[in-house]
């Protein structure tokens, strides 16, 4: 079969620590057996399979259950085919919180109804162990019993299965059963009209206007010309940190209108300005404080030639360990602003260093910007003389702009979070440079496994 002929599966395993969401990936995927527990925050593998005469790529993604780690988990839930909702038959907790965290995490956060969900419930060797029978009969708990599985497994409309990575019971079945699920559920997952990436804005403050735009020639647009991007994606359900004015603004618009959406990621080194430029953008107002981010998502909305667009921001940790974790929100990506500080040499090093190279390596054909912020500061006393005994000085408008050349930014702009000098342009550029993308080559957008 050829390559192309392949069917790509993405499967995520969520539920609660401890349940063995690890362990039992590492059986369907490696047929081995590890005992021993090492906390999980993601982590993915892959294998190719033919079943039933189809070949398939099948992708498994492990992540964390700790409530702290939900804002980066769901991160992962983008194009998902198939959920693997995991937990332990010796548990009743971790059965609990498959109907009152996990599913309403999943409907939540990615967007699909009832499709491609599998509901495991692991360690089933554990009901004729007899010393795990033992101890669940001196402290008085019970195992969860089949027949309840099954019952929410109906209710929720999944299919539920039982298994044991220790001893590989049902291991193959549960593996042939995702392509199962990915084939019965796959038209249905195609049609559901949601982001093409999945996510949850953090605010929907403000609608903008470009039709007075900074940049003459996205001013120019027309609602034809904005008509060429594929009309293929709709608001996405917002997630709890939405009031309910924005969730009935945001369902009438999915009932009525398929808005356009434009997916704009920044990244840079750490205290470079990402989170300020983001947040003065949206909200009009400048940040006091200084929060490392590790993801964070805003939204607002543009009318470019008449059309209502979704302009999607999202925010990324630039410190290092956050390396494997940061690419995560790449998926679907339209454009990239590369931010430095004009006042922070080092940062405009790691351009190239660093920033333009991971971009690239993930997104090889998503167009970006290179973008200098805290301007403010390039005249600032202070920060001239700081700077001046480290021999450095401010990074000047020509540095920027044959940088920009030289890694085939689709330009440089620059502006000051604090001032907002120039940063309606940045975001003016971004948007023309996702609606046209400057080679005349077909965009693709970012995607990551």
């Amino acid at each position: 079969m050829t390559e192309d002929k392949k069917k790509m599966v993405k499967c995520i395993v969520v539920g609660d620590g401890f349940v063995g969401k690890t362990v039992l990936l590492t059986r369907i995927s490696k047929k081995v057996f590890k005992d021993s527990y090492a906390p999980t925050i993601f982590d993915n593998t892959a294998i190719t399979q033919v079943y039933n005469g189809k070949t398939y790529d099948l992708h498994l993604i492990d992540t964390a259950g700790q409530e702290d780690y939900k804002a980066i988990r769901t991160q992962a839930f983008s194009d998902v085919n198939v959920f693997l909702v995991c937990f332990s038959i010796e548990n009743s907790t971790s059965f609990e919180n498959v109907k009152s965290s996990w599913l309403s995490e999943i409907r939540q956060f990615a967007g699909i109804k009832d499709a491609g969900l599998i509901l495991v419930g692991t360690k089933s060797d554990l009901r004729n162990d007899a010393e795990t029978i033992d101890r669940m009969n001196m402290s008085k708990e019970n195992f969860v019993p089949e027949e309840a599985a099954k019952s929410l497994a109906k209710e929720e409309k999944m299919t539920y299965i039982e298994c044991s990575a220790k001893t590989s019971e049902n291991t193959d079945k549960l593996r042939e059963l995702i392509f199962e699920t990915y084939d019965k559920y796959e038209k249905q997952q195609n049609s559901w009209m949601g982001f093409p990436y999945c996510s949850y804005f953090k605010r929907v403050l403000c609608c903008r206007s470009v039709e007075n735009s900074e940049t003459p020639k996205l001013s120019q647009q027309s609602a034809s010309g904005c008509a060429r991007r594929k009309n293929d994606a709709g608001l996405h359900k917002n997630g709890s940190k939405t009031d309910k004015n924005t969730s009935a603004y945001i369902k009438s618009v999915q009932e009525e209108v398929k808005m356009q959406t434009i997916k704009c990621v920044v990244v840079g080194d750490g205290a470079v300005g990402k989170t300020c430029l983001l947040i003065s953008y949206t909200t009009n107002k400048f940040p006091s404080e200084y929060v490392p981010t590790v993801f964070d998502n805003y939204a607002v909305t543009v009318m470019i030639g008449g059309e209502p667009y979704t302009l999607g921001l999202f925010d990324t940790a630039g410190q290092e360990d956050y390396d494997r974790l940061r690419p995560l929100s790449y998926p679907q990506t339209d454009v990239f602003l590369v931010c430095f500080s004009v006042v922070s040499p080092s940062s405009f090093e790691n351009v190239k260093e660093k920033w333009v190279p991971e971009i690239t390596h993930h997104c090889q054909k998503t167009p970006f910007l290179l973008v200098g912020t805290q301007v403010d500061l390039r005249d600032d006393g202070a920060t001239i003389e700081k700077l001046a005994k480290n021999k450095q000085k401010p990074i000047s408008i020509e540095q920027g702009e044959k940088l920009a050349k030289e890694l085939k930014a689709v330009k440089y702009v620059e502006c000051s979070a604090l001032t907002q000098k120039g940063l309606k342009n940045v975001f003016d550029e971004a948007i023309l440079a996702a609606l046209e993308p400057p080679e005349p080559v077909k965009r693709k957008k970012c995607v990551i496994l």
